[in-house]
């Protein structure tokens, strides 16, 4: 029964070589339209998923009216994080985030060429403690501490120092005066992130420089 139905339709198709054609044809292109609208929704609603932490952070924004000027703006001040802790006790923990630009890295004591990272961070201590990637050396409550430290991804660690082992302990010039010691290397962050962070630097002692105030993230 089912061969005589095969035969049937493969009959109609040859007898109707073109109508055959645009039926298929736009019937792929359908499904194939629809497919991709399906995976470009998915990897939407997947950024930030990797954190566990996602539904309990916020970040802090300024809504200013100043001169009968009305500012919208996605970043709030340094002391909103401490203050906020004071006055709302639900709030757990809290990172501010400043980014600079872009900076010239490269190993200290090597005559090599600098590298142009655009994915640099100047973080608290408390970074790993709200977006917990996966440290693959060093200490995450402790790496952050210091003024004069870093922490590293794993492709800056293999890109500088070969490992992630050998990179723990090594110092990093950035901007050709500054040496950084590296405390920490942690996985590279997943695509499917709101900010990219390829070499974090710790925000105690290093609060001035540009005049730009940080992103807070406050876990609640």
């Amino acid at each position: 029964m089912i061969q005589n139905y095969l035969k049937i339709a493969l009959r109609n198709l040859r007898k109707n070589r073109l109508y055959s054609f645009l039926n298929i044809f736009g019937l792929s292109l359908g499904i194939a339209a629809c497919l991709l609208i399906v995976l470009y929704v998915v990897h939407e609603l997947s950024y930030d998923r990797w954190n566990p932490n996602a539904d309990r952070i916020v970040r802090v924004a300024a809504d200013i009216n100043f001169g009968g000027h009305h500012f919208e703006l996605a970043v709030a001040g340094s002391p909103v994080g401490p203050d906020a802790q004071k006055n709302l006790p639900e709030i757990q923990s809290w990172c501010r985030f400043r980014q600079y630009g872009t900076y010239l890295v490269r190993r200290d004591g090597l005559s090599q060429q600098n590298i142009r990272e655009e994915n640099v961070l100047t973080v608290d201590s408390t970074f790993f403690e709200l977006f917990p990637l996966k440290v693959l050396e060093g200490d995450p409550a402790r790496c952050l501490t210091r003024p004069d430290v870093v922490a590293i991804s794993r492709s800056r660690a293999e890109k500088y120092f070969s490992s992630p082992q050998m990179a723990l302990g090594q110092t990093l010039l950035l901007e050709n005066k500054e040496r950084k010691q590296v405390t920490a290397v942690f996985e590279d962050m997943p695509l499917n992130s709101h900010f990219r962070a390829d070499i974090l630097i710790s925000m105690n002692g290093n609060e001035g420089g540009k005049n730009r105030p940080p992103v807070l993230g406050i876990q609640q």
